[in-house]
């Protein structure tokens, strides 16, 4: 074999495995920086998990709080309103009062 083209080929495979190397140096530190946002992503999402959990408790604790104010708010309302809207008529007699069938 000519001394020529052996030359080239041995510069052809080191240039080649100069380039593997580098394409290997490159995807270690990609896949290095992704399990680092992986990491984070998870803390994020425990974070917001978090904050989920609170604001649903917060909504059922106001959910109770306006089912306290109507119940209230029903209570002190004059008693023949409430059977009027329940009853969705107008009282025709007081025996009406007892909220029977008529």
């Amino acid at each position: 074999m000519n001394p020529k083209p052996r030359y080239y080929l041995i510069v052809l495979l080191a240039a080649t495995n100069l380039a593997s190397a580098l394409l290997a140096w490159n995807v270690y530190r990609e896949s290095k920086r992704l399990r680092a946002v992986s990491l984070q992503s998870e803390s994020a999402r425990a974070d917001l998990q978090k904050q989920l959990w609170a604001l649903e408790k917060r909504k059922h604790e106001l959910d109770a709080e306006v089912a306290g104010l109507r119940a209230r708010a029903i209570a002190t309302t004059w008693p023949m309103e409430t059977i009027r809207a329940r009853r969705g008529r107008r009282l025709a007699a007081p025996d009406d009062l007892t909220g029977a069938p008529g």
